[in-house]
């Protein structure tokens, strides 16, 4: 489990559900990108088990995870964001989905949460939301051989995925994208060239909260970097139904100003 963060809100939770996982042996890398004080000066008597790598400055999220895939040694691998959570079987289940399929990386579904103080109408714009993802998924799962479409890349969070080590040292995170569609860039270059297949169970636990990436509204606005993503992505990736409900939600999102 790589988790890249400069943050501790939230983190006890994220660590405690990477360490009690049922059925694997995991290994924990936190990758602290800048953080005052250090992540490892704040956990490691707590967390012996853990190993820490310090970026001295902030280089951003897809570094983080650069630098976590390089200093691995596990034969998978999954990207848990610091304010995720993930199921006790996550590890064994998303393995054993691996083996079956024969791919080299496997989406799950998410559940989802929000912080208290989100408003009802926040709530129930990404309800609906994550409810289409998860249909277009569960879809997928079983009109495209359990396995995800090309042009499904953005259906996938970042903390919902394992993969193989070799498949993320042959496709490594796009460091230029520092605060939205990292994780779908990455996607989409794997999607281009491997199949990645679909378990439709819920194994890990998304949380919106205030100061989560997509919400943050203080960075580059995240309407942008979709533009780029669409036109930044394989050409197989460009083509097919899901890729042009995402062409228009993010036509809408840009139009009505949608944070």
């Amino acid at each position: 489990m790589i988790i890249p963060t400069n943050r501790t809100q939230f983190l006890d939770e994220a660590l405690t559900s990477a360490l009690s996982q049922e059925g694997a042996v995991c290994h924990v890398l936190i990758v602290d990108d800048g953080a005052e004080p250090s992540i490892q000066s704040q956990y490691g008597d707590r967390f012996p088990m853990v190993k820490f790598i310090r970026h001295k400055e902030n280089r951003g999220l897809p570094a983080s995870r650069n630098t976590g895939v390089k200093n691995a040694r596990t034969k998978y691998l999954t990207f848990l964001d610091c304010d995720d959570i993930l199921e006790p079987d996550f590890a064994r289940e998303m393995i054993v989905a691996c083996q079956k399929f024969k791919t080299r990386a496997v989406v799950c579904l998410p559940h989802f949460f929000f912080s208290p103080w989100f408003s009802f109408k926040r709530k129930t714009y990404f309800f609906f939301l994550n409810l289409i993802k998860e249909i277009f998924l569960t879809v997928s799962f079983w009109g495209n051989a359990k396995t995800l479409p090309k042009d499904g890349f953005f259906l996938v969070q970042s903390s919902c995925v394992i993969f193989e080590r070799d498949l993320l040292n042959r496709f490594p995170s796009d460091e230029t994208y520092l605060t939205a569609a990292n994780d779908w860039k990455l996607m989409a270059e794997i999607l281009a060239h491997e199949k990645v297949g679909i378990l439709p169970q819920k194994l890990s636990r998304y949380r919106y909260h205030h100061q989560s990436q997509t919400q943050s509204p203080t960075k580059i606005s995240k309407w942008d970097y979709y533009q780029r993503l669409l036109e930044e992505i394989p050409d197989d990736c460009k083509r097919g139904v899901l890729v042009s409900l995402f062409r228009l939600y993010n036509f809408l999102g840009k139009l009505f100003n949608i944070k």
